[in-house]
């Protein structure tokens, strides 16, 4: 059963839920079509769009892996975060205002018009590396959720199962609009718990326990190797040239401005709140020496934080893991269903699918893929673990075609689905153990040299203009 501060802590997250539903219940009719369902019908201001890339990308790999590498690394531990907040930060440089000019609400949308020859090919490739770091991602939030109620005294598999209603119900009833507006309120509410948190833990004399207990390593910025360093920052800061969430974050941008701002300022706000968890764990590292690196987050707000502030916590904690969760389905049904289905499967087959075929397709496609993280779950409990493979793929698979094709106007159709195939291949075949690379973006340097050397032999007549 759970203890009478686990039950008011349940009744504050009751709570969150029911106010998320009722985001949803008030936003069942904005919309309208396909277009609105994915886009949220173009209205996201400044700060609605940069709300949402904190909201979306502070999730459990950032809140319950920033806080066991806290207890691991000390302030190293908050690399892994830079790297997030860096890929924002080059998004909106490099990509932001480019993908609004031209109105591209997914990177397919672009390899199609760059890459006449193979763009459908690509297209759905695309998908299935889409899909497939959307099961890593959506496993790594269904593990923290499990921990979180395994703490509360709830049934882990019964809490797993809630969580991902409430957030199927949000995504399929209001696309994308439900996404950034609960994705608003999510980025309050992990800020709030987050600041107040820290204010229980170090004042009063806080810091100067986390001083006394700590050894000299665990405040060093680099305590680690270069290679870690490496692998913790580097692939998910290139990982946000290539995001989906962030191309359409940029389609349901209100103006370029807000595309561009939105990206460098969430970009910014996801710098400074990484540090909250991290300092959090050492905080946990020093008061609590034996406890559970993995669960630290959690013995720290049910050991130390009052109970409302402890409710608080593990809503922003709940928020973090929803917030994830629903940006990621939103990136992948659009690719299955909006770039796939309906610009590559349908014109083919002489079909033209309604708008509300295609919805319905995104409600099951969602089912499905929660369905696949599910069973995941259960092969492991490192979060970030999971996390970076899924980011691996991606990378490996997407990021020579996309940058190849804007920055070389030599790369051909068939050198960058080449370029795309060889580097999924590989990223998959180190993943599964069969080689041992020192580092993830290792699989871009065959993908690289495949787009060269395969464009070079298929040089086409009419080279497309690099943008």
């Amino acid at each position: 059963m759970p203890s009478e501060k686990s039950m008011v802590i349940i009744f504050m997250l009751v709570l969150y839920v029911l106010f998320m539903v009722y985001l949803t219940w008030i936003g069942r009719n904005k919309a309208k079509n396909l277009t609105d369902f994915l886009t949220a019908g173009r209205e996201g201001s400044l700060i609605l769009i940069a709300s949402s890339y904190l909201g979306n990308h502070v999730g459990t790999g950032i809140v319950i892996g920033g806080a066991t590498y806290g207890v691991t690394y000390g302030l190293g531990g908050a690399w892994y975060g830079i790297g997030a907040a860096i890929s924002f930060i080059l998004f909106g440089l490099i990509v932001a205002g480019w993908a609004y000019n031209h109105k591209y609400l997914t990177i397919p949308s672009y390899l199609r018009d760059r890459y006449p020859k193979t763009g459908r090919a690509m297209t759905v490739v695309w998908s299935l590396l889409s899909a497939a770091v959307s099961v890593t991602t959506l496993t790594g939030q269904i593990i923290a959720g499990r921990q979180l109620f395994t703490y509360l005294g709830i049934d882990p598999l019964l809490g797993s199962i809630i969580s991902v209603l409430v957030i199927l119900l949000y995504c399929t009833v209001t696309g994308m609009w439900g996404t950034i507006m609960v994705g608003f309120w999510q980025a309050v509410i992990i800020l709030v718990g987050l600041v107040i948190a820290m204010f229980c833990c170090f004042s009063g004399g806080g810091w100067g326990t986390v001083q006394a207990n700590l050894s000299a390593d665990h405040f060093d910025w680099i305590p680690f190797d270069g290679a870690t360093l490496f692998a913790m920052c580097v692939p998910t800061a290139i990982y946000g040239l290539t995001s989906g969430n962030a191309m359409q974050l940029t389609a349901s941008s209100n103006s370029k401005r807000s595309a561009i701002g939105g990206a460098l300022l969430g970009g910014v706000l996801v710098a400074i709140v990484t540090f909250f968890p991290v300092l959090l764990g050492m905080y946990g590292a020093a008061v609590y020496p034996d406890a559970d690196a993995g669960s630290i987050i959690f013995t720290v707000i049910m050991e130390t934080l009052p109970t409302w502030v402890a409710g608080l916590m593990l809503a922003a904690i709940i928020a973090a893991v929803m917030s994830t969760c629903d940006s990621t389905i939103i990136v992948v049904v659009t690719s299955i269903v909006y770039d796939t289905y309906k610009n590559v499967l349908a014109p083919a087959m002489h079909h033209t699918p309604s708008d509300k075929k295609m919805r319905n397709a995104c409600s099951v496609i969602s089912v499905l893929l929660f369905v696949f993280a599910l069973v995941l779950s259960f092969t492991s409990n490192d979060i970030i673990s999971i996390l970076s493979s899924g980011y691996t793929i991606w990378v490996a698979g997407g990021m020579i075609p996309f940058m190849a094709g804007r920055l070389w106007k030599g790369t051909t159709s068939y050198g960058a689905l080449a370029a795309m195939i060889v580097g999924s291949l590989v990223a998959w075949i180190d993943l599964l153990g069969i080689t041992n690379f020192p580092s993830s973006l290792v699989c871009l340097i065959p993908a690289a040299v495949t787009a060269v050397v395969v464009s070079l032999l298929t040089k086409e007549k009419t080279a497309p203009k690099a943008e």
